[in-house]
């Protein structure tokens, strides 16, 4: 089972977790998904206070928004 690890600041795919088992079960997949999203987490809050607040008013944004963003500092 394998999950990628996406990198929310730029939405692009950095790499992916995956976990194998002798005798996988149904809860191998939510388990790479939960490590891919804790990556993730730890990328953005490695990033400049600053970033972080920025691309959190993006991401409120994108999710309203019908059309093209544009974010900037």
């Amino acid at each position: 089972m394998a999950a990628p690890i996406t990198d929310p600041r730029r939405d692009v795919q950095v790499g992916a977790v995956g976990v194998t088992c002798a005798s996988p079960g149904a809860l191998m997949l939510p388990y790479a998904q939960l490590a891919a999203r804790t990556i993730a987490e730890r990328m953005v809050d490695g990033a400049a206070v600053a970033d972080r607040e920025l691309l959190e008013q993006f991401l409120r944004a994108r999710r309203r928004a019908r059309g093209p963003i544009v974010a900037g500092q």
